[in-house]
């Protein structure tokens, strides 16, 4: 199942696929997440204090992504 309310926050690094299909809530990370972060998002806000990955927010149909780091190649590649 995915993330459909509350909150969650990583202290560190959070590895592939973070926060992938959220319907709601707020995932935060405080450190780097790694690639394809938020893919398929609809509806969970996910705020990373680092960098992201490649091919994050893949799909996303809503929701929000705010990085305060890097961006890897193909951000918000086949956003709905």
């Amino acid at each position: 199942e995915n993330m459909m309310s509350g909150s969650i926050t990583v202290k560190g690094d959070a590895s592939q696929y973070a926060g992938a299909t959220g319907r709601g809530g707020l995932l935060v990370i405080e450190g780097n997440a790694s690639s394809r972060c938020g893919i398929s998002m609809k509806g969970i806000d996910i705020v990373v204090h680092g960098n992201i990955g490649h091919m994050s927010a893949f799909m996303a149909q809503s929701g929000n992504l705010v990085v305060l780091g890097d961006a890897g190649d193909a951000l918000g590649d086949s956003i709905y």
